[in-house]
């Protein structure tokens, strides 16, 4: 699975979880870059580049209005430990395609 991260302490976690073998666990490899630039981001997942990437609220926004259909699966931060509270904190997120058969980050 192709990931793109925007590179801040949020995308900390992933890298921590490749190197301590999370994923593979779960029968997971991931090829993960860093993209500090949101609208580069938007236009790797448009190409099919990445199938993850984590997109601030703001550029997703201007994304959408500009026709890009992108679906949010989690939110990057902001959310408390406790999942059910989750939908709550959506001012960022990860997104993929709606055709990806993702909704969720499970």
């Amino acid at each position: 699975m192709r990931v793109t991260t925007d590179g801040a302490m949020g995308s900390a976690a992933i890298h921590l979880g490749i190197e301590q073998g999370f994923f593979a666990e779960q029968g997971l490899e991931l090829d993960l870059s860093d993209s500090p630039n949101p609208p580069a981001a938007v236009a790797a997942l448009q190409r099919g580049e990445v199938n993850i990437a984590a997109v601030p609220l703001v550029p997703s926004i201007n994304a959408q209005s500009q026709g890009i259909d992108l679906v949010s699966i989690a939110s990057v931060s902001g959310h408390r430990i406790d999942s059910a509270h989750w939908e709550g904190y959506d001012e960022a997120g990860i997104f993929v395609q709606p055709d990806s058969g993702m909704s969720s980050p499970r």
